[in-house]
């Protein structure tokens, strides 16, 4: 087939029946089948009748055009390996010609796909040996304003002890206000002094 349309949301594939036929297809529906014959009437394809629809007995066959790149096959071969267009080649499961390998190359998507990190820290694991030794600090915004205004809030977590204190606020300017208020209240309570934020 030749110039047909690619929809990729389309929830089917169609075979638009007058457009082949204007192309020398010969089209027969019979009671649960139907032929596609070449000029010459020999039967190219059948389909078989379900429900209200013909659906075509058919296998889905990659076309090669050889003016494609070997990236192109790689990401439409969903970023398979090489040994996957080797196969594809060897069983001639390919109209027009092979798949070119694009072996060697680096492939972003690849690449970041495989990346891998160092886990974090296991949860609960206390690196300090005494309270404020470390304290953690983070900002967080909120999408909707609380009813007092705040679209902010500021947490101060105690490493040793895990300790938390949240504050709401209006601006993100106000957090060193914030942080100061967190350590006089901290250091009257615990007699220690923040070492580390």
């Amino acid at each position: 087939m030749h110039d047909v349309l690619h929809v990729p949301d389309l929830a089917a594939n169609l075979f638009l029946v007058s457009a082949a036929a204007n192309k020398g297809t010969i089209v027969q529906f019979g009671h649960t089948r139907c032929w596609l014959k070449d000029s010459n009437g020999h039967v190219r394809a059948m389909g078989t009748l379900e429900k209200t629809l013909y659906y075509l007995d058919c296998e889905p066959i990659v076309y090669h055009s050889s003016s494609v790149a070997a990236d192109a096959w790689h990401q439409r071969l969903a970023h398979d390996g090489s040994e996957t267009i080797r196969k594809i080649n060897r069983n001639n499961a390919v109209i027009g010609g092979v798949i070119p390998s694009n072996h060697g190359k680096l492939c972003k998507a690849c690449l970041e796909g495989k990346m891998s990190r160092k886990p974090f820290k296991t949860v609960g694991e206390i690196r300090s040996k005494r309270r404020l030794q470390l304290v953690y600090s983070d900002v967080c915004s909120m999408e909707v304003d609380s009813i007092g205004g705040s679209r902010y809030s500021v947490t101060f977590i105690d490493d040793f002890s895990r300790c938390c204190a949240v504050y709401f606020i209006k601006h993100k300017s106000e957090v060193l206000a914030k942080f100061r208020l967190f350590q006089a209240e901290m250091s009257n309570h615990t007699k220690e002094t923040i070492q580390c934020l």
